[in-house]
């Protein structure tokens, strides 16, 4: 038993699963302090639409964090290969691309500001120009989180998250004790990209060594594996921001920012078991690129996913009452016959995305289809029907389900298929 315990602590998967868990609880505990004293400071109509704009940002850097398994994919071979000139080519390719869309993103932020604020209900223009800002800094951003990841740095990855929550909590606290209010808590946003963006560049400063040769990076082979990654991205981030926007649009502020407090919630359950994914998907990679074993970290990954997911719904449904209560104020009790279907939804999300990585890491990129015809479907389905904030949530978690089963099969086919 004490071999087992040992073998296990110096898995690489376990390892960095646990420095990430520790950095992401550590990060976890700003952002909890975060949001627990947004939900007492302000109205729950300013939480929902402090929600709605989060939700704005996440689903505008959906592209930018789409490329990032791309990203990862490429760079976390050239790093198992110690292949730095390819590194570099691949970083100002790539860099380029995100600096142009981040700058036409925001562009249309611009441009579009009084429609956006109109469509989601936002009485200031000034909150949805200060998204675009966040969201070009965002593009830039993914990069450098990605190389990160694809290096295997895992503990100054997690030293990172943890300076975006921690900054994000204190000017938080700071700018609406001061009386900025809402406004406050989005400033405070913005420097929680800013500052971690610019630390970054610490471990990857042989990036801006000159190149000892030209390297060439095929365009080709980039969109052959990126376009699928990125849809497949693209359509996970979409699961858990269409609904909170959707919900924003077409109810009352004040079942929408209940909404937005009860789905924080359920993704704890995402959040504690995000780090898994994020160590399995290179480690992977550089396995396979290498051809040693790497099923047993796919399975693995599974199995701690599932048991986090489990045990939380779980106590959702037994404790409801106080883990809302935990988490926000009595305000948000009005929500609480939701929390158990909303954890449901999160575990099948949460095991999804790490099937997905999976996937992905090994380029069986035919997954993108299905994720994307979920995500449309999940969108058109709440729009057509929405009687009931249930009703929106029970949507979501058929379709995330469904999507389960049908990647559950395709595992199974592909292992005979290998065998």
């Amino acid at each position: 038993m004490h071999q087992l315990t040992k073998k296990l602590l110096v898995h690489p998967l376990i390892k960095g699963s646990m420095t990430l868990i520790i950095g992401g609880l550590s990060a976890n505990l700003f952002n909890f302090l975060f949001n627990i004293f947004m939900t007492h400071n302000i109205s729950p109509a300013n939480y929902g639409i402090l929600a709605s704009i989060t939700s704005i940002i996440t689903l505008a850097t959906i592209p930018a964090a789409a490329v990032s398994p791309t990203l990862i994919r490429f760079s976390a071979e050239y790093f198992a290969n110690k292949d730095y000139d390819h590194l570099r080519s691949l970083y100002r390719k790539i860099g380029i691309m995100c600096l142009l869309s981040g700058t036409c993103i925001f562009c249309i932020f611009l441009l579009f500001t009084k429609d956006i604020s109109y469509f989601f209900k936002i009485t200031n223009d000034g909150f949805i120009i200060l998204a675009g800002l966040t969201i070009f800094v965002g593009y830039l951003s993914i990069i450098n989180i990605s190389l990160l990841q694809a290096k295997l740095s895992f503990t100054f990855l997690s030293f990172v998250n943890f300076m975006g929550s921690f900054v994000k909590f204190i000017l938080g606290f700071s700018f609406v004790s001061l009386g900025f209010s809402l406004l406050g808590a989005i400033w405070a946003f913005f420097f929680s990209f800013l500052i971690p963006y610019l630390i970054s560049f610490l471990p990857l400063t042989f990036i801006f060594k000159p190149k000892t040769k030209d390297i060439h990076i095929s365009t080709n082979d980039l969109l052959l594996y990126g376009g699928p990654a990125a849809l497949s991205t693209f359509s996970l981030m979409s699961f858990i921001t269409t609904d909170i926007l959707l919900v924003k649009h077409f109810f009352s502020p004040q079942d929408a920012g209940i909404y937005a407090g009860i789905s924080l919630i359920a993704k704890v359950i995402f959040y504690i078991s995000a780090p898994i994914g994020t160590v399995m998907f290179p480690l992977i990679v550089q396995r396979h690129a290498k051809g040693e074993k790497y099923k047993q970290i796919f399975l693995l990954s599974v199995f701690l996913v599932f048991s986090v997911s489990f045990i939380l719904t779980v106590f959702y449904y037994f404790f409801p009452s106080f883990t809302i209560r935990f988490f926000a104020k009595d305000a948000y009790l009005q929500g609480k016959q939701l929390l158990t279907i909303f954890g449901l939804t999160i575990s099948f999300y949460a095991v999804l995305t790490i099937m997905t990585n999976y996937f992905l890491s090994v380029r069986k990129t035919r997954i993108a289809f299905p994720l994307f015809i979920g995500a449309f479907l999940q969108a058109i389905l709440i729009w057509f029907y929405h009687t009931s904030l249930f009703q929106v949530i029970f949507i979501s978690g058929s379709i995330l389900g469904i999507l389960f089963l049908i990647f559950l099969l395709y595992y199974v086919k592909t292992q005979k298929n290998e065998t």
